[in-house]
């Protein structure tokens, strides 16, 4: 939210725990939200211009699974390894 000249950010609107939206006043905001859309947006609506962007790659990956543990395993196992 901001302020009446549009200089600053005083507050933020959310959506608390019962999905009602509140204001909370703030002297510095930080756009943790992943992609920056929301500033973005902020930035357009009051007519400044958004920041240059700088995309950095990641080339990783990652992956879950869930295993049962049979009965009769020790108890001193730390991993799975599984070969496809």
């Amino acid at each position: 939210m901001p302020s009446d000249d549009h200089a600053v950010v005083i507050a933020v609107r959310f959506e608390n725990a019962d999905r009602a939206g509140e204001t909370l006043s703030a002297d510095m905001v930080v756009d943790a939200s992943g992609r920056g859309n929301l500033t973005c947006n902020l930035l357009e609506a009051i007519g400044r211009a958004t920041p240059e962007e700088t995309v950095i790659g990641v080339d990783i990956g990652y992956a879950t699974a869930v295993f049962a543990i049979p009965d009769d395993a020790p108890s001193d196992w730390k991993a799975i390894c599984a070969k496809r």
